[in-house]
């Protein structure tokens, strides 16, 4: 249920260990320090935590969080907020008319964590996390949800019921079930709502020297590409789906055959 790379964490929780810089292993399920409003992961490019002191929202999603870990443990858990969170960047790289009112809320979102005319310094790929992180965590726990579930592939009834849960949550009244993969949530609910929840790519190895990662110089280059083009009104969600982040969730449209799946009532993986 940890990371497989250390990163930093809080920075005021991290104040209390003397000796110099503090890189903690986090739990896949702790986006947020909720005690000092810090976003954490993914972290930035440059290291540093982003304050979510005018964002409460995305606080209180990292409570909601930690309700479906206790409730459906830490695999499902793992496997539904990295889906939602892909839905959500590619819903936000469609045109405005099939996103629903979530869409402005990512856009104003977006204006306070990358203020205009600050992306080439303030824009990250974990900020854009931040953005969709509210409406991510609404979705996940449907997806994680055994019920709402088996409603997406059982009846059209079934299947009508589930569409108006997602539209609600999305806020997008006109949101109505298609028949093909073009709609993110539609294929989660004709392909993947029935498989088993996906493993990490790649697991912590208590071997592996506990260093910083560094960001390669392609990464970086990449990096300041983007900022160059954000624009929160405009297909913002394609560098959110393009991150590596999102690596394991991707994978599985890549996949089809699921050989790295999480086996069902077990505690290992399928190696790569």
């Amino acid at each position: 249920m940890f990371r497989h790379q250390p990163q930093p964490g809080c920075h005021h929780c991290d104040a209390k260990h003397p000796g110099g810089e503090v890189i903690r292993i986090l739990p896949h399920h702790r986006y947020v320090c909720t005690r000092h409003r810090l976003w954490l992961c993914p972290s930035d490019a440059d290291g540093h935590t982003t304050p979510l002191d005018s964002l409460p929202e995305i606080v209180q999603a990292q409570r909601r969080h930690l309700r479906i870990l206790r409730r459906h443990g830490w695999a499902v858990t793992y496997d539904a907020v990295l889906t939602a969170i892909l839905i959500c960047g590619q819903l936000w790289s469609l045109p405005e008319n099939r996103n629903g009112e979530a869409r402005h809320d990512w856009v104003r979102r977006a204006s306070i964590l990358i203020p205009p005319s600050t992306a080439e310094s303030a824009f990250s790929v974990a900020r854009l996390c931040a953005v969709v992180y509210p409406e991510a965590v609404a979705l996940a726990s449907l997806f994680a949800s055994p019920y709402w579930r088996q409603q997406a592939q059982t009846t059209t009834w079934n299947r009508h019921r589930f569409n108006g849960e997602i539209a609600r949550r999305l806020r997008h009244p006109d949101y109505s079930y298609k028949d093909n993969d073009n709609d993110p949530v539609s294929h989660w609910a004709n392909i993947n709502a029935k498989r088993p929840p996906l493993a990490p790519i790649y697991i912590h190895d208590q071997k592996r020297n506990l260093r910083k990662p560094a960001l390669s110089p392609a990464t970086q280059l990449a990096q300041q590409r983007r900022a160059h083009a954000f624009d929160p009104s405009r297909r913002a969600g394609e560098a959110l789906v393009a991150h590596r982040y999102l690596a394991t969730v991707f994978r599985r449209a890549w996949d089809p055959m699921r050989k790295h799946e999480l086996l069902p009532n077990a505690d290992s993986y399928y190696k790569l």
